[in-house]
């Protein structure tokens, strides 16, 4: 069991001595651990002098940027006219004080010194007029000029600081590879080498366990020989050739009991010959079984072997090798069905593209805006604004046709209730008893008075049924001597008679009513008092809920405003940065976004150099790709300026599939602006955009490699 344990820890041990390729223990004894410190020295180091590199190959990016356009900017500044500086306007005035010393040294005596001075007076002359007229141009000639000097002198600088860079760096790697040298470490990098020391710490340890196994082996063994030689002491005293007579009594039966067990011995040794000879026979067969597997294995070899030379792999590969081999070459395989259908996937794609292209220029030859196919996203839009149009057209058409289809109708019945009202118009013409429909005017009219004078005859029938129950005969024999002065001048009397009993009515339910409250307000029941306290509490309850009511008011405005503060602190970095990005990428349309915060819920704009705001869903499919893209940029960079995140690579799979070259072209610069704070990875599988983005970014910008 113990050999067991130590050849199980005997095969880890040379796995790990494999992991950390190290041929032996003694090498691996012989290397000498760094410090955990001296390795992130070593790993900041190198980092330091990566992103010292970085930030000057950065700025002399920035720096090459400005003098080709302070460069562009001269040569604008010379194609107006000639620039004039103070400089040359100095150097043109110090030809002409050289001619005129001429002149003063020989005047009259050299007319060639004459003719040249008076050309030289014009040259500085013109030089001042020009230097008046063009003051402004000749300070931004001046101002360009001095900045390329100073690009050019810093330029200069930062070359230096990059050579000296490298060479720190070179000798800081030296130094780094001497120190591993020095302390038998492998040449790694600190991080590799971090793991490396960590699968020797785990070499060690098996080492240590093997080391430990072998001395109990030994102690074991050892221990093993001692027991052996005291039983060998022992039997050797157990012969009793010298013993006492006294003791034979005791030995005979124990000499019987040892011959009964030596015969028994014999009896199980004849077996054991008997043992051994079919052992011997059937090893003998074991033998012909395994030179017959010899041979099957000598030819599998063979045949192993030459799959080992047509799978390209070293002679003698372990069948784990080739079997891992066959699994690359497997899924090598599965990855070229997978390219293939990728590829006639990619296949369908662009011809669905290219059949898209045709009859978007079909449909563009049709409308007559085959000038417009330059910008895609702009004909799509311009598309999609002119499909709602025709849609809201059509369905003002349809409304249309159906309100007409509505009003024939209503006409149709409007016809036949004319028709019905004529039939009925002659029915009333012959009932009221006139001969056209002209005359029922005057006829309605002599109905309507007469029936509103037996309507008026039945209302005093009623009244006088309700002044009196006398007879109508009695009533006109009283009233037949009297006129209607009379009878008016007593319905007066009687009228001022009924106000004063009114008044009185009057006076009398408001001296009731004053009893009443009199009366309540000295009841002795115990209903007010219960009131009153009722009313005491609830103001008490009011007092008490006054305060957290208040409070909660408080926090509630104080947690609003901190919304607002947070979204205007947290959200205007990154509107700011995205809309920069998003102007950049679709050419200046859109240079703005804005968040619109009035609903419930912050809604994203984009606001067009037109002034016109636009949400997300009125955007084409391009656009919104790009706005998507122009917000991942914002909020990595912001990310890492801020220094929240590792600089990693940005990895980007066909970006550009829904943005036509002018489109990519304004995508390309914007992520080269990206780029310069760190790398950017674009998959793609259209070729053309490799000149697309050759041409949109400068030498060095762009480096294609074809996977």
């Amino acid at each position: 069991e113990a050999q067991r344990d130590m050849d199980a820890v005997d095969q880890r041990l040379q796995r790990a001595l494999a992991d950390v390729r190290l041929p032996t223990t003694a090498a691996l004894l012989a290397a000498r651990p760094l410090l955990p410190a001296d390795i992130a020295l070593a790993e900041k180091a190198q980092t330091d002098h990566t992103t010292q590199a970085e930030a000057l190959r950065k700025e002399d990016a920035d720096l090459q940027r400005e003098l080709s356009t302070q460069q562009r900017r001269q040569q604008q500044l010379a194609a107006v006219g000639e620039v004039v500086t103070a400089h040359s306007l100095h150097a043109a005035r110090q030809q002409r004080q050289t001619r005129w010393h001429a002149i003063k040294s020989t005047y009259g005596s050299d007319p060639t010194t004459l003719a040249a001075f008076e050309p030289a007076q014009t040259e500085a002359d013109r030089q001042a007029d020009l230097l008046r007229e063009g003051a402004e141009r000749a300070a931004q000639a001046a101002d360009s000029a001095l900045r390329i000097a100073e690009a050019s002198n810093r330029r200069s600088a930062i070359a230096l600081l990059l050579a000296d860079a490298s060479a720190h760096a070179a000798q800081h790697q030296t130094d780094w590879l001497q120190s591993l040298a020095t302390a038998g470490l492998p040449p790694h990098p600190p991080a590799a080498l971090r793991e490396w020391q960590a699968l020797r710490a785990v070499a060690v340890e098996l080492y240590d366990r093997h080391r430990q196994l072998e001395r109990e082996q030994t102690d074991a063994a050892h221990a093993v020989h001692t027991r052996t030689a005291v039983l060998a002491h022992a039997l050797l005293a157990a012969g009793y050739s010298n013993a006492a007579p006294a003791e034979l009594e005791t030995l005979l039966p124990q000499a019987s009991t040892w011959l009964r067990t030596a015969q028994d011995t014999a009896v199980q040794a004849r077996a054991d010959a008997q043992a051994r000879d079919a052992q011997r026979a059937e090893h003998t067969i074991v033998q012909s079984h395994i030179a017959t597997h010899h041979a099957t294995l000598a030819t599998a070899l063979a045949a192993q072997t030459i799959w080992t030379n047509r799978l390209y792999l070293p002679t003698g590969s372990s069948p784990a090798a080739i079997k891992a081999r066959l699994t690359e070459l497997a899924a090598l395989d599965v990855a070229h069905a997978a390219h293939t259908v990728r590829a006639e996937a990619i296949a369908q794609h662009q011809a669905r593209a290219d059949n898209v292209h045709a009859q978007v220029h079909a449909l563009a030859a049709l409308l007559g805006e085959l000038a417009a196919l330059q910008q895609m996203d702009d004909f799509a839009d311009r598309l999609s604004a002119r499909l709602a149009r025709a849609q809201a057209h059509a369905l003002q058409a349809s409304d249309v046709a159906r309100r007409m289809a509505a009003a024939q109708q209503q006409d149709t019945a409007a016809q036949q209730r004319i028709a019905a009202s004529h039939a009925s118009l002659q029915a009333l013409c012959t009932a009221a008893g006139v001969e056209n429909p002209a005359a029922l005017p005057e006829a309605e009219d002599r109905s309507s008075s007469l029936r509103a004078l037996q309507d008026k005859a039945h209302e005093l029938d009623t009244q006088l049924h309700l002044a009196t129950v006398r007879p109508l005969a009695d009533l006109r024999s009283d009233l037949a001597g009297r006129d209607g002065v009379d009878t008016d001048t007593e319905r007066a009397a009687v009228d001022a008679q009924v106000v004063q009993l009114e008044a009185d009515i009057g006076l009398a339910s408001a001296a009731a009513h004053t009893a009443r409250q009199a009366l309540a307000a000295i009841d002795t029941s115990a209903a007010a008092a219960d009131a009153r306290e009722q009313m005491e509490s609830a103001v008490a309850r009011l007092r008490a809920a006054v305060q957290p009511w208040m409070q909660l008011r408080l926090a509630d405005s104080l947690l609003q405003e901190a919304l607002a503060r947070f979204r205007e602190r947290a959200q205007a970095p990154m509107v700011r940065l995205a809309s920069e990005y998003f102007g950049l990428i679709t050419g200046g349309r859109y240079p703005k976004l804005v968040v619109d915060a009035s609903a419930e819920r912050p809604v994203l704009q984009a606001e067009g150099t037109d002034g016109r705001v636009i949400g997300i869903d009125a955007m084409s499919e391009g656009t919104a790709d790009q706005l998507y893209l122009a917000l991942r940029l914002a909020a990595l960079e912001l990310q890492r300026d801020n220094g929240n995140a590792l600089v990693m690579p940005l990895v980007l799979d066909d970006v550009l599939m829904t943005s036509d070259d002018t489109r990519a072209c304004h995508i390309f610069q914007a992520l080269a602006r990206f780029a310069q704070g760190g790398q950017v990875l674009l998959f793609t599988h259209h070729q053309h955009l490799v000149q697309v983005g050759q041409a949109a970014l400068p030498d060095g910008g762009l480096a294609v490699h074809h996977l």
